[in-house]
Parts: structure tokens; sequence; C-alpha cells
């Protein structure tokens, strides 16, 4: 009876240990959101060196911003890992960021993936939606189509509207999944309903290369989608979009040779007049994303996919000079035994090899 009574006693404790902390917590947040940072700090310091997860995080939060503190990069790494070792997601997150960064440690890209990838195991949708496209751009890990649309996957079956725009750029360029312009429209679609204005781009320029059929089904499986909140939305529907594989079609899956793609460069270059001054830009390299029929013409449009790395007019010039001589020289001699492996390139012009 009497160990049973201190029990309760204990249990009694703790309670009105935590409900003490919260309030003390709940203080500090309500003058941070003031701006009285002062008050803020004093009241979640003793709580961040009792070993509050959260206190500690928006220490280091106003260490590494300067609010209220003078910015101490050091400090701030300090919170940011006892919070992050408790569990805490945005914490975790915020370390990834700061080793990414090279901020108050050595840049240390291994560390930052590290904490990355253990806050989007957890389920966390701004990490798994940022691993993927980390990935898909690669950045501080090797590109890897296949591994950023898992990741982008899991995040946007949880609604996250940046990375429902990133998957819908990969299943229209067939990267890490099968090229499929249905599915992409259909990720751009539900990503433009939440606002998200790459993917209202992305859809403008998947409808263009596809039948009014296949809009209406994208926009079918896009209200499908949402009706079962973004789950198991990259299903198996394929009337419309690829064939079942059959073992005579199983050639088309091996890639061109390294002379099938050198006489595929040739044929443009025979189209490619560069502009005068070009040799001013004889690093450039401009990657376009072609798409094809089986006859050797162009479905659609190419488009240059590496707009962000040009830096100026005459660069540009240079670049669309690429993209007309791709549409000029047209229709192409490519082997029809491997089309699926050619109906979608990605080509890399670079201006030093027409020198």
């Amino acid at each position: 009876m009497k160990i049973h009574t201190l029990i309760i006693a204990f249990m009694i404790g703790i309670v009105w240990c935590s409900t003490v902390i919260a309030a003390d917590y709940e203080k500090g947040l309500a003058a941070a959101q003031r701006g009285e940072y002062a008050r803020a700090l004093k009241e979640w310091e003793p709580l961040a060196e009792k070993g509050n997860a959260d206190a500690q995080r928006n220490l280091a939060l106003m260490y590494r911003s300067g609010r209220g503190v003078p910015k101490d990069y050091e400090r701030a790494i300090k919170w940011y890992t006892l919070s992050a070792e408790q569990g805490n997601a945005i914490a975790q997150i915020s370390l990834g960021v700061m080793y990414q960064n090279g901020e108050g440690v050595p840049q240390n890209y291994r560390l930052a993936l590290k904490w990355y990838t253990l806050v989007a195991e957890q389920g966390n949708a701004d990490a798994q939606g940022y691993l993927g496209a980390l990935y898909f751009k690669g950045q501080i890990v090797p590109r890897d189509y296949k591994q950023s649309a898992e990741w982008l996957t899991l995040a946007a079956e949880q609604g996250h509207d940046k990375a429902q725009s990133m998957l819908g750029a990969l299943y229209l360029l067939g990267a890490g999944v099968p090229l499929d312009n249905v599915l992409a429209h259909m990720w751009f679609n539900i990503a433009a309903s939440l606002g998200n204005e790459d993917a209202i781009e992305g859809r403008k320029r998947a409808a263009r290369i596809m039948t009014s059929d296949q809009i209406s089904e994208a926009q079918k499986l896009a209200q499908e989608c949402m009706k079962k909140d973004y789950k198991g939305c990259s299903g198996a529907q394929k009337d419309l979009r690829v064939p079942n594989p059959s073992i005579k079609a199983m050639a088309a899956t091996l890639p061109l040779t390294i002379n099938e793609m050198d006489a595929f460069k040739q044929q443009v270059q025979k189209c490619w007049n560069l502009p005068t001054r070009a040799a001013n830009a004889e690093k450039l390299i401009v990657t376009i994303r072609m798409q094809f029929n089986r006859d050797g013409t162009l479905n659609g449009n190419p488009e240059i996919v590496n707009k962000g790395s040009i830096k100026n007019d005459f660069e540009r010039v240079v670049a669309e000079s690429a993209r007309r001589a791709v549409i000029q020289c047209q229709p192409y001699k490519l082997p029809t035994e491997k089309y699926e492996t050619w109906r979608a390139v990605w080509m890399n012009f670079e201006t030093k090899d027409m020198f």
C-alpha cells in the first residue's frame, strides 16, 4: 500500500512538472511572437538546459538567425544537435541544412544527407520532398532519378504540392519512372489545384504533346486521386499510355550504342548553325529534351531543360539555335527496334564540339 501511494505521488509530480514546463514554454513562445526575444530566451534557456527538445530547437533558431542574441552558429549547432538527437524533426532538417551549407561546421554532405534521410524515413513530407529534389538535381548526392521518384511519391501521397509537381516532371521526362504523359499531366493538375505555379506550366507542356483523349483521362485520374487523398495514384491504367511488354518488344529496352548516339548527334549538327561570336560561348552545354514518333519525326516541340544555367541573352540565342536544329533536321534515322529507348531523349549539345 505504501509503495502504491509513492507511485501515485511520483506520477502526480510528473504531471505537475510537465504542466509547469508546458506553461513556461508557451510563455516563451508568446514572447517570441511579440518580438520580445530576451523574454523568450529567459523562459526557454532553463527548459533547454533540462532537455526540452522544443526549447532547444528554438534556442538554436535564435542563435542561427541572431534574434535576441548575437548570431552564433556554433551555439546553434549545439542546440540543434541536442534537439535532433531527441527526434525533433525541425531540428533534424535544420541541422542537415547547416551541414550542407557549412554553417558553424565544416561542410559535410554525408551528415546533411544522414539528417534529411532520418526525418524522411519518419514520414515527414517536407524532408521526403527535399530528398527527392536533391536526387533529381544531383545536389550533394549523385543524380538518381529512381531514388528521386521514390521519395517524391511518398511526399506527393501526403499532399506535398512541390513533390507532386516534380513527380509530374519525372513522368514527363521518363526519368526514374516509365515515360507517361497522362500521369505527368495528372500530377501537374493536382499540384496546380494546390496553387503550385511550376505545375501550371508543367501541365501546359504536357498538354502540348497529348491527345484530347489522354488529357481527358488525366483529368479523370486527377479527380479520382484527390478523392483517394493522393494515395496509390501512379497505378497501372495503361490503355492510352504504355502497352504491355511482349517478348517481341524486348529489343526496345536495349540502349542505343555509342555509334548510334554519335550518328544521331551528327544528324543534328548538320542543321546547327551557330550564331556569329559563338566562340565566346564555347563551354556552353545545352540540354534538350525531345520526344519522337516511331518514324523519327518529333512528337511535340523539343524543350531546353537547363535554362537555369544559361546566363545571358547571347547564350540564350545559342541555346535556341540548338533547339531549332533539332526541329529542322527531322526525321531522324534511328533503329526502329529500339524505339522505346529513344522515344524520349535528353541530349547535351556542347558548343566546343563545333569548333
